[in-house]
């Protein structure tokens, strides 16, 4: 068994490496074919997007190929210290090319920018749990103040990284008060500069509590709000009669066009209370039905190509998948269609690959006299790593290993939680690309070369 899992294994994984190549080429194609076009998104949002678009020049192919190039630096950047080599840059072709990314790279919009710096401040975390947390941390700080300039949730989801390195640094360092100090004034300084740039240009905090009522009524309300409406208070219902019916069509309207006129009408704790009341009968009547819809729009975050083939075609639960695929499909809607159910056919076949992988390892293993077994090392070698006396060094490997798992699945899960938590059938793939692309990074770690020498490679 041990010597067939260990023959199966370096078929596995070419099997992934050409996988990942034809959607590299496919994705290098549809870039070339779809650099001069245009899709029709609205006025990207935040802060710090539109001033840059300004700075180019409203031209969109300059926008264009900073983000390529952005997009890139980052992946090689995420990559460079987990493989060895050529694999980086391979690995990073990989990231860029995959669909939903790729058709932010050519929009314009901030979420390619805002996925790459994601990705980093995820790297830059990771790292300052190894060595160096000051500089390290500094630089997470640093993606974390660009993303809330570009997205203002980001003053909270970009948080989640820095929340949980510090999490795992202060049991290190609580005995040394000076270093600890230092470490806990650094993402204290980001927060209070992102906090002050937030309050100068007059941006909405994300958790007010007119806000947090605001997105609970239309996570609750906006599916049954032509049956429910009914039972609103009459003067309410008298103001927004002749909207209702139009905005049950389209969940954006409640924000564009019935929350509006409410808080024209009502004054600030009026218009909770009633957001508060109208959500809470909405759970009590419709909670069953909610909930499915919640865990679709978490779903539809977290692994978008296993539920974009059913949205497209109207299965499933309202989303903005339809409305994005056809703003990538207008210039050429056949090679379109060919890149996208690739990549989302080959998104799951990845993940079978890597549950094949992951047992075929296990099985594969042969651990050295006097080593314990490590999924690092399937066979006996003469690395210093597996030497007596080495164990506490692969213990310290596999409590860093552990702390980055929860770091990521802490950030990814945020992410995709405040997403879903916003409103109903606002699901949009663009906002969670970097939440997919954990997944590609993932499966790209198991094409690293079974031998200890590799462990090196990766700490280093």
């Amino acid at each position: 068994m041990r010597r067939a899992a260990k023959q199966l294994e370096p078929i596995l994984k070419g099997i992934l490496m050409i996988g990942f190549s034809v959607q590299a080429v496919l994705g290098l194609w549809w870039m070339c074919a779809n650099f001069n076009e245009s899709q029709y998104f609205p006025e990207p949002e935040g802060m710090l997007y539109p001033v840059l678009y300004r700075m180019t020049g409203e031209i969109p192919q300059i926008i264009y190929a900073l983000q390529l190039i952005f997009g890139c630096f980052a992946g090689r950047r995420c990559l460079v210290r987990l493989l060895p080599g050529w694999r980086a840059w391979w690995g990073s072709l990989v990231l860029l090319t995959f669909p939903m990314a790729m058709q932010c790279h050519l929009a314009v919009l901030p979420h390619s920018f805002v996925a790459s710096l994601f990705l980093l401040e995820l790297t830059f975390a990771r790292e300052a749990l190894e060595e160096a947390p000051a500089g390290s941390l500094a630089k997470a700080g640093g993606c974390w103040l660009f993303l809330a300039l570009l997205l203002p949730e980001y003053l909270y989801l970009g948080g989640v990284p820095v929340i949980f390195a510090l999490l795992f640094l202060i049991p290190r360092y609580w005995k040394n008060r000076r270093s600890l100090s230092g470490i806990l004034l650094i993402p204290a300084a980001f927060l209070g500069l992102i906090l002050g740039v937030g309050s100068l240009t007059g941006q909405e905090n994300c958790l007010s509590r007119q806000s947090i009522s605001r997105a609970f009524f239309s996570r609750a309300v906006w599916p049954t709000i032509w049956n429910d409406h009914f039972v609103w208070p009459e003067e309410i219902r008298e103001k927004v009669e002749d909207r209702v019916w139009s905005v049950s069509f389209n969940e954006d309207h409640v924000e564009r066009i019935l929350q509006p006129l409410l808080e024209e009408s009502l004054d600030g704790e009026q218009i909770t209370e009633f957001y508060n009341q109208a959500a809470l009968y909405s759970w009590r009547v419709h909670g069953p039905m909610i909930l499915r819809q919640m865990v679709w729009d978490g779903l539809g975050y977290g692994v978008t190509p296993l539920l974009l083939p059913l949205q497209l075609e109207g299965r499933g639960y309202d989303a903005h998948s339809g409305r994005n695929y056809e703003n990538m499909r207008n210039a050429h809607p056949l090679l379109t269609r060919r890149y996208v159910e690739y990549g989302c056919w080959w998104f799951g076949m990845m993940l079978v690959l890597l549950l094949l992988l992951a047992a075929v390892k296990r099985i594969g293993q042969e651990p050295a006299k006097g080593c314990p077994a490590n999924i690092c090392a399937p066979e006996p070698c003469e690395d210093e790593a597996c030497r007596p006396g080495a164990g506490e060094k692969r213990r310290k490997e596999r409590r860093l290993w552990l702390k980055t798992t929860v770091l990521y699945l802490a950030a990814a899960g945020a992410l995709a939680a405040g997403y879903t938590l916003r409103g109903a059938g606002r699901m949009d793939y663009k906002y969670s690309v970097a939440v997919n692309e954990l997944w590609l990074i993932l499966a790209l770690l198991f094409l690293r070369k079974g031998k200890c020498g590799d462990r090196e490679q990766v700490g280093e």
